[in-house]
């Protein structure tokens, strides 16, 4: 049967002309050589055998894929051996049969797949008749270890002697890359997300890094790499982005988990396309997921108790009078809760059973902010204390969850601006407006928490307005739970006015006076008048560092101190110059080589990360190119799945990647 097929020569992937070339034909493999047959077009087939002829038939075709050339039939070959630049899969399940066979390299067009090509093979007997003729993908890869499409991105900008970096996201709708050392810090590289960044999470064992902002959901892929000149480069690409009200809060192994604190809602997402695969209700304003393997079930902090979910939901910890500020859990099943009330925080942590008191600070002049579990088997647990004189410092709490001591670190002084304490006298009256209620700034565009106190019950419900010279501008909530407190997000559209103010109504029976409250007058502006010289100090996060051994302390203001582990001392302040940050997340990243590929392992099949058509296994080699072992299985026109996934000595394995191409026709 006829061969429709463009033929190329061994150095060029052009279409062929209608000039002089010179053609291969790969004809049978002999251990790590394959046998090629050559001849040229316009002088027939020179054979060192003349009784040896090869009998092709090719015709002009064009049919969006190929170029096709006619070429002479009846053309004699000249027999040489070459060394193949591809690996040829062997064993007897790659179908790839010799004795002989013939193998015409082609060029893929407009298929969609970059760097890959497919060549045809020809089967012949010995009475010198075509069985059968099909299409075989050839597969190449890049020899450094990055063989995705990502390259460096140009606005990355190393801090030279960087000893660690975080991500950091701000109300400025910012992500900053920050890196640092003992004496400096600076943002390296920076993106702008359209909107503030709410949280940030990252895979430990991958490169994946999870955001969500008050619209959307978004993956990114980071990597860090060392270039031929020894100069740091970075890969930051973005791989799915999604409409989404949810804030991530954790992410397990596959798992990843978003709430909803309006609506009491735990949310299952798929890490990959972020599709809702489960999801749980009747939380308590939830802010907080972890995992605990120790458990083998899911733990959620609301505004006062810490929940428990493993199919049936039960409040597991809570202390009357305190609301949780943060929590996390160790390897071995403890957890490190802090708490705050009026004036006054607490630190407490407590095993695995909820049983047993095992550490307990009382934090006076001051409040718990952070707990966290770091991979040295240390919780870290942190808090803001008042020292008099507008003077604050970071207390910080290092308790060895193996050996049960606790280390106290403090951090120099530090000019604060302190939170106006909290209102905590009882409700006296249906609706009382804590927040905003007079004298307070907003700013356009970001996230607000409003806040007020009721006599009334939690599972009623209330409604959110806000005012404009005395008259209704828009409704916020019609409806929302009676909490105490509602996430807005300040419209853009909203022009500056000193005369806004909010009024909650409780949604009775009957509507008056007495179950309304309407707030002073306060301000939304599209800047913020500047604060005083000085920092103040509101901490963003907290987050370990195990390549350097040591937490981070990252302020709102753009601060960042040092925790070390080794000796337990402090090291800071060092200003980022990176203002008004929202939340913080160490990727550790060492900046490696891209070095030689040594091994690679390939599989396709007919939808992503499937391999149901063929699966090279590992494959030791210091080539960049394969060809597909799985036979005549792949059907023209078909649409498949190339995934590839390399290997070098200084680096290990790459992320998989994955390529869509279609099977061309005939």
């Amino acid at each position: 049967m006829p061969i429709e097929t463009s033929s190329s020569s061994s150095s060029s992937s052009e279409p062929i002309s209608n000039t002089k070339e010179i053609y291969q034909v790969i004809a049978g493999k002999e251990g790590d050589d394959l046998i090629f047959f050559t001849y040229e077009q316009d002088q027939g087939f020179q054979g060192s055998d003349e009784n040896q002829e090869l009998s092709f038939s090719f015709r002009t075709v064009n049919n969006g894929f190929f170029n096709y050339q006619e070429i002479v039939n009846q053309k004699k070959s000249e027999e040489s051996v070459s060394t193949s630049n591809c690996y040829v899969p062997e064993g007897d399940d790659v179908n790839i049969k010799s004795d002989p066979v013939f193998y015409v390299d082609l060029i893929v067009k407009n298929s969609g797949v970059k760097d890959i090509s497919v060549r045809a093979q020809e089967e012949r007997y010995k009475d010198n008749e075509v069985k059968y003729s099909y299409l075989i993908p050839k597969f190449e890869w890049d020899k450094g270890l990055m063989t995705g499409p990502a390259s460096g991105d140009e606005g990355y900008t190393p801090l030279e002697g960087s000893e660690g970096s975080f991500w950091a996201g701000t109300l400025g709708s910012k992500l900053h890359k920050v890196e640092y050392n003992s004496e400096i810090a600076s943002s390296s590289y920076s993106r702008d997300e359209g909107a503030i960044v709410r949280s940030i999470v990252n895979n430990p064992g991958g490169n994946e890094i999870y955001i969500t902002t008050k619209e959307k959901i978004k993956k990114y892929n980071s990597s860090q790499y060392l270039n031929d000149e020894d100069s740091p480069i970075l890969f930051f690409t973005e791989e799915n982005s999604k409409d989404n009200q949810y804030s991530i809060i954790s992410l397990y192994k596959e798992n990843l988990f978003s709430v909803l604190p309006e609506l009491g809602l735990l949310q299952e997402l798929d890490p990959s396309s972020f599709d809702n695969i489960g999801e749980a209700s009747g939380f308590d304003a939830p802010f907080k997921v972890v995992f605990s393997d120790h458990h083998n079930s899911i733990f959620i902090a609301g505004t006062n108790i810490l929940w428990k979910y493993d199919g049936e939901i039960a409040p597991v910890y809570s202390i009357s009078g305190y609301e949780i500020a943060d929590f996390d859990i160790s390897k071995n099943g403890e957890i490190c809760i802090s708490f705050n009330t009026q004036g006054e925080g607490l630190i407490r942590i407590i095993d695995r059973n909820f049983f047993r008191i095992l550490f307990e600070k009382k934090i006076k002049n001051g409040k718990a902010a952070f707990c966290k579990f770091s991979q040295n088997n240390f919780f870290h647990a942190l808090a803001e204390i008042d020292i008099g004189g507008d003077q604050f410092i970071a207390r910080n709490f290092l308790y060895n969850t193996t050996n049960g001591k606790t280390q106290v670190v403090n951090s120099p002084n530090i000019l604060f601006e302190p939170d106006p304490p909290p209102d905590e006298s009882p409700a006296t009256g249906a609706i009382e407006i804590t927040y905003p209620n007079g004298g307070e700034e907003v700013q356009v565009g970001s996230e607000v928490k409003l806040t007020w106190k009721s006599n009334k019950s939690i599972a009623d419900k209330v409604e959110i307005e806000l005012y404009r010279g005395g008259e209704s501008l828009l409704v916020i909530s019609p409806e929302t739970s009676n909490t105490g407190s509602y996430y807005w997000n300040v419209p853009e559209t909203l022009p500056d006015s000193d005369d806004y103010k909010l009024k909650i109504q409780w949604l009775a029976a009957e509507v008056n006076e007495d179950n309304e409250d309407l707030s002073g007058n306060f301000s939304i502006l599209e800047t913020l008048t500047p604060k005083e010289e000085g920092d103040y100090f509101l901490s963003a996060g907290i987050d370990y560092d195990k390549i350097n051994n040591h937490s981070i302390v990252v302020l709102k203001s753009g601060l960042i101190g040092i925790v070390e582990f080794e000796d337990f001392s402090f090291k800071g302040w060092i200003d980022s110059e990176v203002k008004n940050i929202t939340t913080i997340s160490i990727k550790n990243q060492n900046f490696k080589p891209i070095n030689e590929v040594s091994k690679v392992r390939i599989f396709v099949g007919s939808s992503e990360h499937l391999s149901n058509k063929w699966d090279s296994g590992i494959i030791s080699t210091d080539l960049s190119c394969i060809y597909y072992g799985g036979g005549d299985n792949l059907l023209p026109g078909e649409t498949y799945y190339v995934n590839i996934q390399v290997f070098s000595e200084e680096n290990g394995w790459s992320r998989l990647q994955t390529k869509k191409f279609i099977m061309p026709m005939f």
